[in-house]
């Protein structure tokens, strides 16, 4: 067996000396090199971390639900580590409130962590929620955020919630209320709604009524009543209204009002009768010629009409001031004998309102009462006068006006201090008010804008008129290019109540490389403190006018007519100056004024034709030439 070949293998070994500090480096190296393969761990793990933060949650396409109410039912927050299992559970505890049609959580990735946001779609479609907030306020409810919790009020809100969708037609809605802890020490509410279908009106029937058509008493109906063309045959019915049963109650009235217009004054109509049933097709059915399916309610309404009655006499008691009994008596636009109209004795009793409230007498009322001669079947109406203090003005004050000064208000007031109040005088003074654009529209019988404070021991009355400031300025600019002004660049400005003294001021400028025009107007309506108007306007004009250019303009190029063509065309040039001044004086207590107006305008009218201007060219140059006859020769030729 042959023999291996040997090898020798030599190995350096260090000495003792130099192998400790060597180790020494070695360690310190390995720790340095730990050290910072920690930190990057660490800040990879932090940086992972942040990533897998939730930042933020935002709440979009939430039109009637507050976003905090949404945030209440999402259990992940702010500073928690994203976790997708987390996340649905949100969304089913979103869900299954039953409050929205579609929800969808999208996620961002931001530089704090991830910022999810939800997308909601709202199932109450047919109320928003200001309305049911606006409800809650008309109801009295005194549910508001940060208010006690009082389980008296949960109920009492969803009543009010349920007759706010009914009134919408949603008359099988549900309302359901959720209450959940929201730590430390609050509450959550939620109002889980399910609003059905929604119900229209059915058939509208009566019972009992000979006297007077169905038609008739059912286009008396105001809120019921179908949609359809009126005084028709076949198209009185052809879209029914939402069923609304607070206002069954108004028709119901509207009807017994109709009968005793027309003599039936003891009509007795009867609570109706409601019966719901269900509408349209369930299974497949034709757009727009079908109907989908719903529910409907019938009506029918029992009437017992009675006798028919004509007015006997009027008859006044109490009526101290007015012992006139004739006058009083002709407020009423109805004589003896006449059909007993329920709607033309309460315009009698407003008539007669009005007559006292000339006389001062603010707190007049009438109360009427009335008998009955069955066998005549006469209606007698007594009206007992209780005429209270008679009222004086003592002050008239005003509120509102930041602008317009008392002084302009109270001119155009009828109705005077230390007088007696009148109060188709002051009806008078605000319909004057109301005429001069100054402020909104200013109702006399509005408590919001007449305030009225009644001294009843010295029998004063003090009036403060609220009003508030229309805009009164009017600035415009305009520009652009016209065939017949050119180029051009204006401005207007106009006011009807300057520095807030109701006067008028307008002015007008025009500017154009072919037409000029400059307009000024000033309108004092009181000169002298007194009734008298006084205005007038300063205008000036001029206009270029060059045929052959406008040809040129309107077809785009430039025209090389002959000659003769030329000197058929237009060429001119005009301008006027003037002024207008008018003044007028008002009629005593009335709307109509009398006046005079005077005008004068100054213009001028400059044509330039080729053939004109070829005939000026040969004056001037004969004249330049000093000879007189050759021209006058020129000129006979």
């Amino acid at each position: 067996m042959p023999k291996r070949p040997c090898s020798l293998r030599v190995e350096s070994v260090p000495s003792s000396s130099f192998q400790r500090p060597w180790a020494r480096v070695r360690r310190c190296v390995c720790a340095i090199f730990g050290a910072l393969f920690a930190f990057l761990l660490l800040t990879a793990n932090l940086t992972w971390a942040q990533n897998d933060i939730v930042s933020e949650i935002n709440v979009s396409g939430n039109r009637r639900i507050p976003a905090e109410t949404i945030r209440a039912r999402i259990f992940t927050k702010p500073g928690d580590v994203y976790d997708t299992a987390a996340l649905e559970r949100d969304f089913n505890s979103l869900w299954n409130t039953g409050y929205f049609e579609d929800i969808k959580f999208t996620r961002e990735q931001t530089p704090k962590g991830w910022r999810i946001i939800v997308t909601d779609y709202l199932g109450l479609s047919s109320v928003s929620n200001s309305d049911v907030l606006d409800r809650f306020k008309q109801d009295k409810v005194g549910l508001v955020v940060e208010s006690q919790y009082d389980p008296t009020r949960i109920k009492k809100a969803e009543v009010s919630i349920k007759n706010l969708l009914s009134e919408h037609g949603r008359q099988f809605a549900t309302i359901r209320s959720e209450v959940r802890q929201i730590p430390p020490a609050a509450v959550g509410i939620t109002f889980v709604v399910k609003e059905g279908p929604k119900v229209k009106v059915g058939k509208i029937k009566f019972e009992g009524n000979k006297s007077i058509k169905t038609r008739i008493l059912r286009a008396s109906m105001k809120n019921l009543k179908p949609i359809g063309v009126p005084h028709s045959i076949f198209l009185e019915n052809i879209f029914a209204k939402t069923y609304d049963a607070t206002k069954l109650e108004e028709d119901t009235e509207r009807v017994r009002a109709e009968y005793q217009n027309r003599g039936y004054f003891k009509v007795v109509v009867n609570d109706p009768k409601t019966q719901i049933h269900d509408t349209g097709h369930k299974g497949f059915h034709i757009p727009l010629f079908q109907s989908g399916p719903g529910k409907a309610v019938d009506i029918t309404m029992p009437i017992e009409e009675g006798d028919k009655y004509r007015l006997g006499k009027i008859t006044f008691k109490n009526n101290k001031a007015i012992s006139n009994t004739a006058a009083l008596r002709s407020l009423f636009p109805l004589k003896d004998g006449d059909l007993f109209s329920r709607d033309k004795i309460a315009k009698g009793l407003e008539a007669l309102r009005k007559a006292y409230g000339q006389y001062g007498y603010i707190n007049y009322t009438g109360v009427p009462s009335t008998t009955f001669d069955d066998d005549k079947k006469l209606a007698y109406l007594e009206i007992d006068v209780d005429e209270g203090k008679q009222f004086y003005v003592r002050r008239i004050e005003f509120a509102g006006n930041t602008t317009t000064r008392d002084k302009v208000i109270r001119r155009e007031l009828a109705l005077e201090e230390g007088g007696i109040y009148d109060s188709r005088l002051w009806e008078l003074s605000v319909l004057r008010l109301n005429q001069l654009s100054y402020f909104d529209q200013i109702k006399p019988d509005d408590p919001n804008v007449t305030e009225k404070r009644l001294d009843e021991k010295n029998g004063q009355v003090d009036l403060t008129l609220k009003v508030h400031e229309k805009g009164k300025n009017s600035i415009g600019l305009n520009g652009g290019v016209s065939g017949l002004e050119g180029a051009f660049i204006g401005l207007n400005y106009s006011t009807n109540n300057f520095l807030g003294r109701g006067e008028t001021l307008q002015v007008q400028i025009s500017l154009g490389n072919l037409a000029r025009s400059v307009m000024f107007g000033f309108t004092q309506p009181y000169m002298f403190d007194r009734p008298l108007q006084f205005g007038f306007s300063v205008f000036g004009n001029k206009i270029s006018y060059n045929q052959a250019r406008q040809l040129s303009i309107f077809s785009g190029q430039n025209l090389n007519l002959p000659a003769a063509q030329l000197q058929n065309l237009q060429n001119y040039s005009q301008s006027s100056v003037g002024f207008t001044t008018s003044m007028s004086y008002p009629l005593r207590r009335s709307f109509k004024r009398v006046g005079m107006t005077y005008s004068l305008d100054r213009s001028s009218f400059m044509r330039r034709d080729s053939a004109i201007q070829g005939i000026e060219r040969e004056v001037r140059e004969d004249l330049a030439g000093n000879d007189p006859v050759h021209c006058i020769r020129n000129l006979a030729a």
